[in-house]
């Protein structure tokens, strides 16, 4: 792999993986231009793709993040009627390698190890265990799959002309605070992420069966929510990443509460 990992004076030290990685961003953004995407997933492709070009700290991470919501979104559609694994396997094996691509160690030397902060965030991943930090990663990740999804939910909504729920706004905003609290380093990101993701699973949790029996085809007898009956497949796996986001907070979660008792 040394031919990845090597800098290219040309090319501003910037070696031929992170080439690679830096077009596929640009090449997200220029098929979501070309497709007419009016979702927020053009805003994310770029954001992310300026940090990671730019190396700063986290934009391996939130790179990395990209891919954990868009493998989300495709595992959603595996739900839907007549919707295959074949059908679904280009887009997840592209995923999969751009993953790949990013767990490469001289990237984590590069980008958690020595990658620049931005504004008032500086690089505090440096100095934490890397056991810290993949905890931390995982939090990020399973937040912004949840922010993600939500996000497409309403928009499913709004292409239908249904109101979304407040909530769903709510939701994405409040995923996109704490997914910044976690790469800042704020302590108080595990608390809100188990408050968060447990609301989000908690508002969720009542519409799964409803989920299920629209997608087996079946008409529930009860009323079905519009976000349920336009978008069951992303509320199922919504649900899973929400609780996921709240779960694996709650360690970090716990241990800055004890911490701020015993301040008292």
């Amino acid at each position: 792999m040394r031919a990845l990992d090597t800098p290219i004076r040309l090319a501003a030290g910037r070696t031929a993986r992170e080439l690679v990685l830096i077009g596929h961003g640009v090449a997200s953004v220029a098929v979501a231009c070309a497709i007419g995407d009016r979702s927020w997933n053009i805003y994310a492709y770029l954001g992310i793709t300026l940090l990671f070009a730019t190396r700063m700290f986290a934009g391996r991470v939130l790179y990395l993040s990209l891919c954990t919501g868009a493998a989300a979104l495709q595992l959603a559609h595996l739900l839907l009627p007549r919707v295959t694994l074949a059908d679904q396997a280009p887009v997840l094996l592209q995923i999969l390698g751009v993953a790949l691509l990013l767990c490469g160690p001289d990237l984590v030397r590069r980008f958690d190890d020595e990658g620049r902060g931005l504004g008032p965030i500086r690089n505090l991943w440096r100095e934490l265990t890397v056991a810290q930090r993949r905890h931390l990663a995982w939090g990020v990740h399973l937040v912004g799959a949840t922010g993600g999804l939500a996000h497409h939910i309403a928009f499913t909504l709004d292409g239908f002309r249904q109101p979304s729920p407040p909530w769903l706004l709510a939701a994405v905003v409040a995923c996109g605070v704490i997914c910044t609290l976690y790469i800042a380093g704020r302590a108080i990101a595990a608390p809100l992420a188990v408050v968060a993701g447990g609301a989000i699973a908690w508002a969720l949790a009542p519409h799964l069966d409803e989920a299920r029996a629209v997608l087996d085809g079946r008409f529930p007898a009860t009323r079905v929510a519009p976000e349920v009956w336009f978008s069951a497949h992303y509320v199922v796996v919504a649900f899973a990443c929400a609780l996921a986001s709240a779960i694996i907070a709650l360690p970090w979660a716990g241990r800055w509460l004890a911490l701020a008792w015993r301040r008292r």
